[in-house]
């Protein structure tokens, strides 16, 4: 008798990573958080057979990352280290079907994450899978609305009307936000800032960069992207999503 081939479920729990294939630092992390069910989700498991999601049933909904099937109740936490999955990315698909396959993926993931009950760091929002990717000046009005003193910006007119913030005459600092910890600078006006900062943003993970410190600093850019895989980075941003530490050190 013939037996049909079954695919393996994965353990409880699972936190995902969303990367590209081409991500070096997600895929440390996925090395370091193995004992925490890590597994790795790239653009091109979006089109492996598995999905399902009903809007409005996101616990019977299911994925697929490294060839394994995952109950979004099983379901840990979930990290995005993806802007938008690119046609770049889909080398399976027909090259003439990439765009349009490629938009059709952001559209769904956009819907999935921000249904997911589970921690997503950070969460979609408009144009950006992994929070909001803001031009420097909406930044600057970020910071300045949550009353933190800025760097002034300008910017020139014509076609490569690039802004140029004005040179930090100060020495730089950079403090890199996870949840409510922040890494890089025990100057706590410059880590309350950066606190301020991410939650007018509404993000949990973020690299915040000021000129000076104590209350002469200035906030000057921001970055959704700092190095998670930094030790400290790594064990803080598990357990944020999870709530457990991690016991192992980087490769």
């Amino acid at each position: 008798m013939e037996r049909r081939r079954q695919r393996r479920k994965v353990p409880n729990k699972t936190l995902l990573i969303i990367a590209s294939a081409r991500d070096e630092i997600a895929r440390r992390l996925s090395t370091v958080w193995q004992g925490s069910g890590a597994r790795l989700l790239h653009p091109r498991d979006l089109s492996r057979p598995g999905w399902r999601y009903q809007p409005g049933q996101i616990e019977a909904s299911s994925a697929v990352a490294s060839g394994e099937l995952i109950s979004a109740r099983e379901l840990s936490g979930v990290f995005i280290r993806l802007a938008s999955v690119s046609a770049e990315d889909l080398i399976e698909i027909v090259p003439e079907d990439r765009p349009y396959v490629a938009q059709e993926m952001n559209a769904f993931l956009v819907a999935w994450l921000s249904a997911l009950s589970c921690r997503v760091v950070n969460r979609p929002a408009v144009g950006c899978l992994s929070g909001p990717n803001w031009r420097p000046e909406q930044w600057i009005h970020a910071a300045a609305q949550a009353g933190v003193p800025v760097v002034p910006i300008r910017r020139r007119v014509g076609f490569d009307a690039a802004p140029v913030p004005a040179v930090p005459a100060a020495p730089t600092f950079t403090v890199t936000v996870i949840g409510n910890n922040c890494f890089g600078s025990n100057d706590p006006f410059l880590r309350r800032s950066a606190l301020r900062i991410a939650h007018c943003a509404n993000v949990e993970l973020l690299a915040v960069n000021f000129a000076g410190s104590g209350k002469a600093a200035r906030f000057f850019s921001a970055t959704l992207w700092p190095d998670p895989s930094l030790p400290d980075h790594a064990s803080a941003l598990l357990e944020h999503l999870t709530g457990a530490r991690s016991r192992m050190e980087l490769a």
